[in-house]
């Protein structure tokens, strides 16, 4: 008697194990919980949620390329709390191309900033396009080369740099190439800042 009581609740325990074994999985299974996806998922969540300053988020983004994502984000910049236009941009880069020939990356930049900072002071037009266009700023717009002046990689990275850096470069708003020069009240009204290749900057 004692044997078959034995060999009944060792039956009972076995069962009961098996019964419990099959029933979890599959109430995990009715509530989406599959343990071979919670495992995947764990390993694949860090890195979609890890936040890259470089990329936008999610794992599309792992296939684009810094070129790619800079003239993406280039669409539309925001600096200093303003937005600007595709096009406002494209003139920016006419201009630094223009002003620019021959001088080094620096000196790109620093023309670039210019304009931005002109925009921020209360002595020039808003916005990137008047501030371009104001009468007797720039002598590639008043000479008309500014239109035929195709930016190359080097001036669309080196105004990418000018809007995205935030560097206002002692707050210049003017330059002037002192050998090409023809006044010098630049030089004689304003204070000087800083000579960049060719350039002389002033605030």
């Amino acid at each position: 008697m004692q044997k078959i009581l034995s060999h009944s609740l060792l039956i009972f325990f076995v069962i009961s194990n098996l019964v419990l074994l099959l029933y979890l999985p599959m109430q995990n299974m009715k509530q989406g919980v599959y343990p071979a996806k919670v495992y995947a998922d764990e390993r694949i969540q860090p890195s979609l949620n890890e936040k890259n300053l470089h990329t936008v988020e999610g794992p599309a983004s792992l296939v684009l390329s810094e070129q790619e994502k800079q003239r993406s984000e280039l669409n539309k910049v925001t600096f200093k709390q303003k937005q600007y236009s595709a096009e406002d941009i494209h003139l920016l880069q006419r201009l630094v191309q223009a002003e620019t020939s021959g001088e080094d990356y620096p000196g790109k930049v620093a023309v670039a900033t210019v304009v931005l900072n002109r925009i921020e002071s209360e002595e020039f037009p808003d916005t990137i396009h008047d501030v371009i266009m104001q009468e007797g700023q720039f002598q590639p717009v008043m000479t008309g080369v500014i239109w035929k002046s195709e930016p190359t990689e080097e001036t669309e990275q080196a105004v990418a740099d000018a809007l995205i850096q935030k560097d206002n470069m002692n707050n210049i708003v003017w330059f002037m190439n002192p050998k090409t020069a023809t006044t010098n009240w630049i030089a004689d009204t304003q204070e000087q800042v800083k000579q960049i290749g060719n350039h002389v900057f002033y605030r």
